[in-house]
């Protein structure tokens, strides 16, 4: 695969952005129409942002700094969508890939597997209206150590917010894929009016076939 498969200049990444499109509509009724719409308002928020900087001589600080927070959202929910969504699909061909503005498969290298092994977890919810979600493996001291291991491209984030005042145990299929993560930690971040919600979380390892290890056990932690 392309060491980066992502376009940078930004009139560029907003043609590529309607290309991904396209290959979402097409998929028609397989491809859930809650995820093309969260898919069009990041491309929307772009094309906006980007228009108001178009002209030098009346964009402020704070247009550049909407523009580029807009395009770091927008590319981040393209690699989200290629990761769930494009990778492993046995269906798509090569000029599939080019009309959409994917990486051309036959340029990739033999994916290495994904490890069998599930990534330890735990979740420091010291901070008020803060989680950290940390992932890895731990250590002798039973601390998570950072980094993938070889296979992973990163985790696969899910989560159940309870108000419940009693401990549950959730099962993993009630639970709602919150996003991707290669870097430990991940934060997520609370409203006061959720303050002392319990927060159940799980992850698992993915690589660049789509592939899935087995579950991390399943973690709780409270919004303080």
């Amino acid at each position: 695969m392309q060491s980066d498969w992502i376009k940078y200049r930004e009139a560029d990444l907003l043609l590529q952005a309607g290309a991904n499109e396209k290959y979402f509509i097409s998929l028609g009724s397989q491809f859930p129409s809650a995820e093309l719409q969260r898919f069009r308002a990041a491309v929307t928020a772009f094309r906006t942002a980007f228009a108001k900087t178009s002209d030098k001589g009346t964009s402020t600080s704070a247009d550049v700094k909407a523009k580029n927070d807009a395009k770091k959202a927008l590319i981040a929910i393209m690699r989200e969508f290629y990761n769930r969504y494009v990778i492993g699909s046995p269906t798509m061909t090569n000029e599939q890939r080019e009309t959409y503005e994917y990486p051309i498969h036959d340029t990739e290298p033999t994916p290495v597997p994904v490890p069998r092994i599930a990534p330890d977890m735990d979740v420091d919810f010291s901070q008020r209206g803060s989680h950290l979600v940390y992932f890895g493996e731990e250590n002798s001291k039973h601390k998570i150590v950072r980094g993938l291991p070889k296979g992973a491209h990163g985790v696969e984030i899910y989560r159940l917010i309870s108000h419940d005042s009693l401990p549950i145990m959730p099962e993993i299929e009630t639970m709602e894929f919150v996003g991707l993560a290669s870097k430990s930690p991940k934060e997520f971040l609370y409203k006061s009016s959720e303050t002392g919600s319990r927060v159940y979380y799980v992850v698992r390892y993915f690589n660049d076939r789509g592939e899935f290890s087995l579950w991390s056990k399943v973690v709780m932690a409270i919004v303080n």
